[in-house]
């Protein structure tokens, strides 16, 4: 008899369960092609789980639709209940032919995905289990609350949104983080990358769910021989429906006046030194004399910039300490629930460059009072320029060519002098000199402007460009677009943009007349780079640095690439990888890691120049790996 209920359920329902499995399988692929086309995952099991967190509930809502709602919508469960046949038996056999339908599903997707990584990717047998295991328990719980849902009927929609309404309240009032919770966590970020740990309270929370869900959806299909869930199915009044929408609604509100109602405590870092100045708070981790010190000169420093910029706020700053970092390299991260600014740098290390850290500062504080609109093109060498300037402003008596190191990297960047055209397309201006070259080309343009036309003047042009005090909306997106630097400087000064780039020019001339023997001395970088066709679908990649009279030996060089997705972007550095090179003598090196055909990659040279106390690049290049002959 179980084979006979089998069969008139595929019989029934094999036009929704073949649909259903081909736009499902169809839609992972889609989504995980997505993922591999723009080069923005670490692991080809990353989409297969954010997939997962939509996939599980259209499938689960599709089967209990299909085996639940509709069989006592159309009271064709009656044909049903005349058989000899018990009604735990017909329950069972709908919930597992779903189970089996949704398991299948996850085990294609899972073959899928594992077919595209068979070759780019290291995995063990105890991986593959963590996955599994983690991918069924979660999509059998979903699965499992929609069936539940089905015998609701109706109400199954009032059960719906008082769910979302208890897990909206619990992330308002509570700060409940549903990423972190049973099923959502077991298919969270860590599903395609825990590889040692399994998530044991997760999936018995997740475990629980399920095991609830299965009992209540056996208890109402048996509840008073089934009658109570055909009741249920009937269609919904009208009534019913007004009195339910208001009651979510006032729910809703509810939770919204409970939340602003409910004063958001501000963060705050335990054992910090404090400093306040002009609405300026700055925290830095440690009650020490160097955190003290630290703290008090940050927090002068960016209420200075405060009023300089005439900005109406400005974000707090708190500082932890994080000692396996790079002395000179950071962590930021903007917090939630209050307005703050969170970096982690490994300050208390003896190599810690403060003057460093300050310049980085400022220009990310500005990035995020400006919701990152002072990073459009049309702005950016002034966004760029304006750290360093900010902080030689104590300075500005001293000459511009005594200005060291800054002076040497503008005239290093700029040997043919800066054009419209390079400040038109910074980015690409970038990409040629790297990033502080170019930050060194945009502060020796803001050092000539404050020569030429004063501070007062310099701050206004400054103020008006960035536009940091504007508000966070299409305004300030059409501000920074109707108002140009050059239309700016010509506004304020009377004078056109050529005038002040001749001037511009001039000063970069006179300074590089009198540093001309050592700008001599400096190497300029070349890179010799080419595909090897190692395999039929991939390549490797050679390189190396050509031979430069100036370079000395043992040179300590750096080659610096990633993957590239389709459309032509600004590369973030935290994307980059790179390889390390000490030699005597300059040979050719192979990439190991291979590059499919029809990729795109991004890559460069680098080595330091003490002189210029920055690293100087051979030019990034964007370049298409060949396709297939």
């Amino acid at each position: 008899m179980i084979r006979t209920l089998l069969a008139k359920e595929l019989r029934q329902h094999w036009i929704g369960l073949l649909v259903l499995a081909v736009l499902w399988l169809l839609i992972y692929l889609l989504t995980a092609l997505g993922s591999i086309v723009q080069g923005a995952m670490l692991s080809y099991f990353e989409p297969l789980g954010s997939f997962l967190h939509l996939g599980a509930i259209l499938g689960s809502v599709t089967l209990g639709r299909l085996l639940v709602v509709g069989e006592y919508r159309e009271r064709t469960q009656l044909f049903l209940e005349a058989l000899p046949v018990s009604r735990i038996a017909m329950i069972a056999v709908k919930w597992f032919l779903g189970a089996a339908v949704l398991m299948g599903l996850v085990a294609a997707a899972f073959l899928l995905t594992t077919l595209l990584a068979w070759r780019n990717e290291s995995w063990s047998l105890r991986f593959v289990v963590f996955l599994l295991a983690r991918a069924g328990a979660a999509c059998l719980a979903v699965y499992a609350f929609f069936f539940l849902m089905g015998f609701l009927g109706r109400y199954r929609f009032l059960i719906y949104a008082l769910v979302l309404l208890f897990f909206f309240a619990a992330s308002q009032l509570r700060q409940f983080e549903m990423d972190n919770w049973g099923p959502f966590h077991l298919l969270g970020p860590t599903f395609a990358y825990e590889r040692d740990v399994f998530p044991w309270e997760a999936f018995r929370i997740t475990c629980l769910m399920g095991g609830i869900c299965i009992l209540g959806s056996f208890s109402l299909g048996l509840l008073w021989e089934g009658s109570l869930s055909a009741l249920l199915a009937e269609k919904m009044w009208q009534r019913e429906k007004v009195v339910i929408a208001l009651v979510i609604l006032t729910g809703f509100y509810g939770v919204y006046i409970l939340d602003t109602r409910i004063p958001k405590q501000p963060f705050n870092l335990e054992d910090a030194a404090t400093a306040r100045s002009e609405q300026v708070t700055v925290q830095v981790a440690g009650s020490d004399d160097l955190s003290s010190g630290l703290a008090e000169r940050l927090a002068g420093d960016l209420a200075d910039l405060r009023s300089y910029l005439e900005l109406p706020k400005l974000h707090s700053v708190f500082l932890v300490e994080r000692g396996d970092l790079d002395p000179n390299l950071y962590e930021r991260g903007i917090l939630e629930e209050t307005e703050g600014f969170l970096v982690r740098a490994a300050f208390r290390d003896p190599e810690f460059d403060e003057t460093h850290f300050h310049r980085w500062l400022v220009g990310e504080l500005l990035a995020a009072e400006s919701h990152d609109g002072v990073r459009a093109e049309s702005c950016r060498w002034v966004y760029e320029g304006f750290p360093d300037f900010w902080s030689r402003r104590n300075s500005r008596s001293q000459p511009m060519e005594e200005s060291r190191p800054l002076i040497f990297r503008a005239l290093y960047g700029l040997p043919q002098g800066i054009t419209a055209q390079d400040l038109s397309t910074w980015l690409r201006f970038r990409e040629t000199l790297g990033d502080d070259i170019a930050a060194g080309a945009a502060w020796s343009g803001l050092e000539v402007l404050a020569r030429l036309h004063g501070e007062e003047t310099t701050r206004r042009f400054v103020r008006r460009v960035l536009g940091c005090h504007l508000p966070h909306d299409v305004r300030a997106a059409l501000h920074r677009r109707l108002h140009p630097p050059s239309q700016v400087y010509q506004h304020l000064t009377g004078q056109s943009f050529d005038s002040f780039l001749k001037e511009w020019n001039g000063e970069l001339d006179r300074c590089r007349g009198i540093h001309q023997a050592t700008l001599e001395s400096l190497p300029r970088l070349r890179a010799e780079v080419e595909f090897l066709s190692e395999f039929a679908d991939s390549y490797d990649l050679a390189y190396r640095l050509l031979p430069e009279a100036s370079l000395s030996s043992p040179l300590r060089y750096a080659f610096r690439y990633c993957t590239l997705p389709p459309m032509n972007q600004e590369v973030r550095p935290q994307k980059l990888q790179e390889k390390l090179h000490l030699e005597e003598t300059l040979t050719q090196h192979i990439l190991a890691s291979p590059f499919s055909r029809g990729s795109r990659v991004f890559y460069t040279l680098s080595t330091d120049l003490p002189e210029l106390e920055c690293s100087v690049i051979s030019g990034w290049i964007r370049s298409d790996v060949p396709p297939r002959p």
